[in-house]
């Protein structure tokens, strides 16, 4: 919360909603616990002071990326008031929960001469862990076995989008880092170490022709959608 007070200030918002009027677009998902459903701000929007009626738009929009942040069980839910004037509070979690990769249909239904989707995952599409044993302790089942169901649901999150962008035309792009690469032995510590060789990997590797890759590298063969 200290951080997001710190660095999303007045003036970063100010910022948002200048480049909301000239066209581009900011979206960010959570989930709502109470409805258990996904929901997307438009975050210029609300920059903009379009939130409902919302009377402190900054606060608003740090609440909103907050809760974006809390990830279930280890971090409280953020409580958002649906709109301005009722007293109803709704507790909001990682949209991830939902949807690790936001791609909602309305984002293929706007007009555009040209559609490019590019997914980047900020992790591996790996579909099995062969880096690191499970521990007999409670702990370490729970976390490998959220960690699975994660990637499961990354893997049909990104099928889905697959899907959607070859029926709406769309050019299809995605990439993630090399299942090459060990995973983090906790996905919360910020080891200095590790992001500065992911970046350096980051920077080698783009300059590569197989950075991007056209279809879900786990695809299987009957799940390509048919040429029409």
């Amino acid at each position: 919360k200290r951080q997001i007070e710190k660095h999303i200030t007045a003036a970063v918002l100010a910022e948002v909603a200048r480049e909301h009027l000239r066209g581009r677009r900011l979206y960010v998902a959570t989930t709502n616990l109470d409805a258990s459903k996904l929901v997307v701000w438009d975050m210029g929007l609300l920059a903009s002071g379009g939130g409902r009626g919302r009377s402190n738009s900054l606060q608003m929009f740090q609440k909103v990326l907050r809760a974006s942040a809390a990830i279930p069980v280890l971090f409280p839910p953020v409580y958002i008031k649906p709109k301005r004037g009722v007293q109803l509070r709704q507790a909001h979690v990682d949209g991830a929960v939902k949807a690790p990769v936001l791609l909602a249909d309305f984002i293929f239904k706007r007009p555009a001469k040209k559609r490019e989707l590019y997914i980047i995952i900020n992790g591996t599409l790996a579909q099995e862990n062969s880096f690191k044993a499970v521990a007999p302790n409670l702990k370490d089942i729970a976390s490998m076995s959220v960690s699975g169901l994660l990637n499961e649901l990354t893997q049909q999150v990104v099928y889905r989008g697959y899907v959607r962008a070859k029926n709406s035309g769309t050019a299809f792009y995605i990439t993630a880092i090399p299942d090459s690469v060990p995973i983090a032995s906790d996905a919360l510590a910020f080891d200095q170490k590790r992001l500065r060789m992911l970046y350096r990997l980051g920077e080698a590797s783009v300059q590569r022709s197989d950075f991007w890759w056209r279809s879900p590298p786990t695809l299987r063969t009957f799940d390509r959608v048919a040429v029409r």
